[in-house]
Order: structure tokens, then C-alpha cells, then sequence
């Protein structure tokens, strides 16, 4: 309902021209305690340097742009995740921002590479990418000692460090002293509905989606396989949970946290967590949750280039965006600022955060303008192998009749 409405609203606004005179722009972006402590510091800043441009932040997302479009006011940025990217490009909520990146001389090298891919939509660039938050493997540094464990190594690609290791290492860093089944320390957690991620699978060489989310792929015996290693770590080793509420590996209660990002870092430092970061296991392709500063059809994205442009490729503002967002730069100059900012970051964190976003994929594109609908499907299913409720063949076969009969429907 909420895709139709937004599909109503649009056409009402494609008429709408790009007033070149503009004084005023408008950004949407979700805001509240260091992130809107953020936005004060960069707005005084581009205020000083730009004295005839009033900015106006309204604080929110989908619901509040479809607010200004439905009263015919369309928002000039705004910056939310990559989940909806697809959709709001299919629905021609978007502007082609193609002859402004070439009038301003883009230089998309300045960038990593999976967010460049991600900001293109079917040929067309839509967007500028914001930071990024790379999936990341937690390890508690005491534990690993206690047990003589090695510490993980610091780039992704080390032949060592693949699933199997992490499922071996749980094994060695589970203690069950009773023998219930119910350990007091487990070896790893995994987080809720990692299996329904996009690029969970991919060391087993399965996806479930393709062809920009029009095609689902995800019943093959790859993704059955993967499927299967982890529902018989969680359920035959007991050595590996998933979760279902708190954190169980930032009270001490886990070994390893799998599946996670980079913003829980500076929460387990200001608790004074012994813990270290390690990139995903080999051959799994690191999940990257990125933001995308969005530039909205119908409004004056000329006069909003240098305000969306200054958030992202000034080093300084990026690396402050960074961390009061959560996550990292999309940026490569901005790291050097952002280690200076975030003095809790080392240069192995730092290099690990490198290499997971140089060979990661951005979470979203690839299921297509369909992804809530994909997402909560798959979530269901895997949910329901990894309790063990219904075998991994039973359930990428039924995920597949649902979602192609998604598929096949009309918006």
C-alpha cells in the first residue's frame, strides 16, 4: 500500500521543474542525540561559507518525505539507507544526478568501490555515498587467551580463517560445565537472521537473489548446503546461538559475535569491553550496510550539490559523519582523519575496516525494489531452519514459490 501511495504521490510531482534560483534546501535524515549534535557543528560550518542558503533539517524518513511530496514540497536530499534505494529509483522518486557529477567533476576513485557500484541504479546515479558500516567478526581478547588461542588475523582473505574455523574455534571457547546442553559460555553468536542477509551463502558460491532482485536464486544445493552448516552448528554443536534479544557477547556471555558491524565498536569500548575486530571468514563476502545521500526529483538539486558533496568528500566532516552515524567513511582520504578522530581505533581495526569494505557488497540493491517484501520473507524462512522447525531444502523451496509469486504480481 505504502509503494502504491508513494507511486501516486511521484506522479503528481514529475512536472515539477528545478528552480535554478533557489535559496532554500531541504534535508531529510534521521537525527537525534550525537547525530543531531553533528548536523548543528557541519550546518554552522556550510552556513558560514554558504550565508545565502538556508538549510532546513526535518528529522525522519520515509514517512516524512512522503509528506512533502504528497503537499507538493519535494525534499532537495535525503540521506537513509540503501535498502530502499531500488525502489524509490523504480517509482522515479529520484533524480538523475549524471550532469551534475560530470559538471563538478566527480571523481568516484576518492570512493570505495562497492559503494560507487551501489549508487548506481540500472545505469543511472541517483545518489552519494554516505558512510558505510562493514559487517565485522567480534572476539573477546581475554577469552582467546585464557584458551591459548591465536588471535584472528587482521585481512580479510587469510586461508586460515574460514567458517570451518570459526565453528572449530566455538567448539574450543564453549564451556558447559554441567553438561546440559546449555552452556555458560558460548563459543559464538551469530547474529539474528544472518542467514537472510545478501551475501550469506557466498563461500558456499550461493546468493538468493539476482538480476536486481527480479530473479530468485536462492534454491539451489549451495544455499541448502550453507544452510545446513549453520543450523547443525547451532542446533547439533551447541556451541553457536543465534539472538534473540541483548548482547550476549558484550556482557562476556559469548567468545565471538558473527555477523555484526563496526558501530557497536565504540559501545564495547566505552564499556571497557577486551575486545578485538576480525574480518569476515574467507570467501564469505563482508555485508556492508551503507547510507546514501539521496537527491530527490521535483527539487533543486543544483543549489543542495555542495551541502550533500561536503558530507561525504570533505575528509574532516566525513570522518566526523562517520562516527557520530556509526560506522566508517565511504571516503578513502577520510580514514587518516577519522583514526586521528576516533582515538580508540587502532591501525589493525583500521586495516581490517579497509579490506571489509574493498571486498564487500553493499546490503539492498540486490534484492531489488521489492526488498522489505524479500527481506521478511527469507527472514521467516531462515528463522525456521535455524530453530530447526523445517529442514534448508523444505524452505528455500518454499521461500521460492512466495517470492516469485511476489515476484510476479503488479505494484
Amino acid at each position: 500500500m505504502r509503494r502504491v501511495l508513494l507511486l501516486l504521490l511521484l506522479i503528481c510531482i514529475l512536472g515539477f521543474n528545478s528552480v535554478v534560483e533557489a535559496k532554500e534546501i531541504t534535508l531529510v535524515i534521521s537525527v537525534s542525540g550525537e547525530r543531531a549534535k553533528f548536523m548543528d557543528e557541519y550546518l554552522a560550518w556550510y552556513k558560514e561559507v554558504n550565508p545565502d542558503i538556508k538549510v532546513t533539517v526535518i528529522s525522519g524518513s520515509d514517512d516524512k518525505v512522503l509528506t512533502l511530496l504528497s503537499a507538493g514540497v519535494p525534499p532537495e536530499l535525503y540521506r537513509i539507507g540503501f535498502e530502499t534505494y531500488a525502489e524509490y529509483a523504480e517509482q522515479g522518486a529520484m533524480a538523475d544526478i549524471g550532469p551534475l557529477l560530470a559538471r563538478h567533476n566527480f571523481d568516484f576513485s576518492l570512493f570505495f568501490d562497492p559503494l560507487v557500484q551501489a549508487i548506481k541504479y540500472k545505469g543511472v546515479y541517483y545518489g552519494l555515498p554516505s558512510n558505510v558500516n562493514p559487517e565485522i567478526v567480534f572476539w573477546n581478547k581475554q577469552l582467546f587467551s585464557e584458551r591459548g588461542i591465536a588471535p584472528p588475523p587482521v585481512h580479510y582473505g587469510n586461508p586460515n580463517w574460514t567458517w570451518q574455523t570459526l565453528r572449530d574455534l566455538s567448539k574450543k571457547l564453549t564451556v558447559d560445565n554441567d553438561g546440559d546442553g546449555t552452556p555458560e559460555q558460548w563459543g559464538a553468536m551469530v547474529v539474528k537472521n544472518f542467514a537472510a542477509q545478501s551475501t550469506f551463502g557466498s563461500a558456499w558460491n550461493a546468493k538468493w537473489m539476482d538480476d536486481w532482485g527480479n530473479t530468485f536464486v536462492g534454491n539451489s544445493p549451495q544455499m541448502v548446503e550453507a544452510l545446513r552448516f549453520l543450523a547443525d552448528w547451532i542446533n547439533q554443536d551447541r556451541t553457536a546461538f543465534e539472538q534473540s534479544g541483548g548482547d550476549p557477547f558484550g556482557s562476556g556471555k559469548a567468545a565471538m559475535l558473527i555477523g555484526s558491524a563496526a558501530n557497536r565498536v565504540p559501545n564495547y569500548e566505552a564499556a571497557g569491553l577486551p575486545y578485538g575486530v576480525a574480518p569476515s571468514p574467507t570467501g564469505h563476502i563482508p555485508l556492508l550496510r551503507g547510507a546514501v545521500i539521496r537527491f530527490i526529483k521535483g527539487s533543486d538539486i543544483e543549489a543542495a550539490w555542495d551541502l550533500a558533496y561536503n558530507l561525504v568528500a570533505n575528509p574532516y566532516w566525513a570522518a566526523r559523519k562517520a562516527i557520530a552515524f556509526g560506522g566508517v567513511p565511504s571516503m578513502r582520504a577520510a580514514f587518516a582523519e577519522y583514526q586521528k578522530l576516533a582515538t580508540y581505533v587502532t591501525q589493525d581495526m583500521l586495516t581490517t575496516f579497509i579490506d571489509q569494505v574493498m571486498y564487500g557488497e553493499i546490503y539492498g540493491p540486490s534484492y531489488g525494489p521489492r526488498f522489505t517484501d524479500i527481506n521478511n520473507i527469507l527472514n521467516k524462512y531462515v528463522s525456521d531452519v535455524v530453530k530447526n522447525v523445517i529442514p534448508p531444502g523444505i524452505a528455500v523451496e518454499q521461500a521460492a514459490d512466495e517470492i516469485n509469486g511476489l515476484l510476479g504480481r503488479q505494484w
